[in-house]
């Protein structure tokens, strides 16, 4: 095969996972199969990955916790024998060690290796449990993802990071402290229940920080175009696509993309640095036309059937080189990746959730750095 045809071979396969994934999204929110959604995140990195097969992982577990049940139904000894199954029996744990490994955000990897951050060990328990019939739910916790049993009598929080550690309500606000060092008071909606959409926008975002802090803009432009098909109006990401576009290269779709923002959010606080962005690359209408000849991939897969190393493109930003010039200078210097911070020590004296508003992951639109690092909830 041509290099140009195995080029066009990879681009209908991400194509055709792009579009699975927004079938998913696009459903009723109860509707939506988390797992199935998370894993099609993760198959654009891994396009052989069969997704199927994960998915009937997922069933054995809940098949092995019912087999251990020998025949008890109450809610609380199902949640202790899952736990029991998905922690002591399969070890899964939280990645303390490498914390921003990207591969701890995609789903495969985190059942394969049985290591993760805190949101995707979650979706684990969560789809598990559910397969039992337990009342659990997700909890957008602030730095920290958590997943509430609701049972009939009592309210329980699990904390999926730290080996399915159960906690009572009354101790939000003591894992609160752990995060904000007490500086932060727990307010209800810190508890909220977290939709399954929103659980999605969560991992996205996460992913999204992770390659933006290593300037891998090929793979954080694909992250940027999935969070749209969740909000498509959602001006920051908007804006993050129109920047990201212009470090590539591709001008023409940069220009439209960054006057949408700025017909949105004509006040926002970066909408003179979008400007000069934007005239800069009104000056290089050029750039659009010869990116176009030489579209940015990802890298077919190899032989036998595995994708370039998530990880390794994250520490390599050089093998997604956009194009020089002085628009994409002017892009980067409106949109600087903020640098990774050093995380603290998950061993030392506040624990593996001590991230949190000021490092990398979810966030809002009104308080972020277009393309860049921002205020976040990692994990």
């Amino acid at each position: 095969m041509t290099e140009d045809g195995a080029e066009k071979a990879v681009n209908s396969k991400d194509a055709r996972i792009r579009k699975l994934f927004e079938a998913e999204v696009v459903r009723a929110d109860q509707d939506v199969n988390l797992g199935r959604a998370a894993l099609l995140v993760a198959q654009e990195e891994y396009p052989q990955m069969p997704v199927e097969r994960y998915l009937s992982r997922l069933d054995m577990l809940a098949e092995e916790v019912q087999d251990r049940l020998n025949g008890e139904s109450a809610p609380p000894i199902v949640l202790q024998e899952l736990l029991d199954v998905l922690y002591d029996r399969h070890s899964f744990r939280g990645n303390r060690d490498v914390y921003y490994d990207p591969r701890n955000s995609l789903l495969c990897d985190v059942m394969d290796r049985g290591l993760g951050i805190p949101l995707t060990l979650g979706i684990v328990l969560l789809e598990v449990g559910w397969r039992l019939d337990l009342p659990l739910v997700g909890v957008n916790f602030p730095g920290h993802f958590l997943v509430r049993f609701e049972g009939e009598e009592i309210r329980l929080l699990v904390d999926p990071f730290d080996s399915g550690k159960i906690h009572f309500h009354e101790d939000a606000q003591s894992l609160l402290d752990r995060v904000y060092g007490g500086m932060v008071r727990l307010q209800p909606s810190f508890l909220r229940q977290a939709s399954r959409r929103e659980m999605l926008v969560r991992l996205l975002t996460n992913m999204k920080n992770l390659y933006l802090n290593v300037r891998d803009d090929t793979r954080a432009l694909a992250v940027v175009e999935r969070l749209l098909l969740i909000h498509p109006l959602a001006p920051g990401e908007i804006r993050d696509r129109g920047t990201l576009l212009a470090r590539l290269g591709r001008t023409a779709e940069a220009v439209e993309q960054l006057e949408a923002y700025l017909e949105f959010s004509p006040r926002a606080t970066d909408a003179n640095r979008i400007r000069t962005l934007l005239e800069r690359l009104r000056e290089e209408p050029e750039a659009d036309r010869r990116s176009k000849k030489r579209p940015t991939t990802k890298a077919a897969p190899a032989t036998d059937g595995a994708t370039a190393k998530p990880e390794e493109a994250s520490k390599n930003p050089s093998s997604t080189k956009s194009k020089k010039g002085p628009a994409v200078e002017a892009a980067r210097k409106a949109s600087p990746g903020k640098k990774a911070k050093k995380r603290p020590d998950p061993r030392s004296e506040g624990g593996p959730d001590r991230e949190g508003r000021g490092g990398r992951g979810e966030r809002d639109d009104d308080d972020r750095d277009d393309a860049g690092g921002s205020r976040n909830e990692d994990g």
